[in-house]
């Protein structure tokens, strides 16, 4: 929502899509895309995926209306947000097909999954064992992963609106993350 008494910036924020909003509340709200604009006091949140049910040019006004902030840091949640679908759990599920984790790990983690979506294990601790069971692999063997990950068991997942937006946002200078509290436990 528009705080009361604030004038929209933006058609998507006239159409509740996304809002302007003064600092210093946080930056990383789960669930939100957030940028920071090169305006110290004004950040705009977009709530959930609505490109599914918008025209072409909704989105591209939008597209403008933030890359008319300037941000230098935009911050942007993942699942939900970036893409469709849960990446944590498909992630999880292709390194244990392709073999990047030892096979007695894998049956191990298998068995625990199982537990946490029959309510058993809490989503912190699977979140931690889904993160230590990695145990042992260099960084560059788990960035090579999520790299063939996301080139070859992702695509058509990720919104084409938001990969515009990321591209273009890099393009001009912005520095770019993508937020998950998968593994904040």
């Amino acid at each position: 929502m528009i705080p009361q008494g604030r004038k929209p910036s933006s058609c998507a924020a006239r159409d509740g899509l996304a809002e302007a909003r003064p600092f210093p509340k946080p930056i990383f709200d789960a669930g939100k895309q957030v940028c920071a604009s090169r305006h110290p006091q004004v950040i705009v949140e977009v709530h959930g995926n609505f490109w599914g049910t918008s025209v072409t040019s909704h989105r591209q006004e939008f597209l403008e209306s933030v890359l008319r902030l300037e941000p230098r840091v935009a911050a942007f949640d993942c699942d939900g947000t970036l893409w469709s679908g849960d990446a944590g759990e498909r992630f999880f599920d292709w390194e244990i097909n392709q073999g990047i984790v030892q096979a007695e790990v894998a049956d191990a983690m298998r068995a625990r999954y199982v537990e946490y979506k029959a309510g058993k294990v809490s989503e912190d601790a699977i979140c931690g064992e889904m993160v230590t069971m990695h145990k042992g692999m260099t960084e560059t063997v788990m960035m090579k992963a999520a790299s063939d990950f996301m080139e070859n068991a992702f695509p058509g997942h990720i919104f084409p609106e938001m990969q515009e937006l990321v591209g273009r946002l890099r393009e001009s200078g912005c520095d770019v993350w993508a937020v998950s509290s998968s593994n904040e436990w």
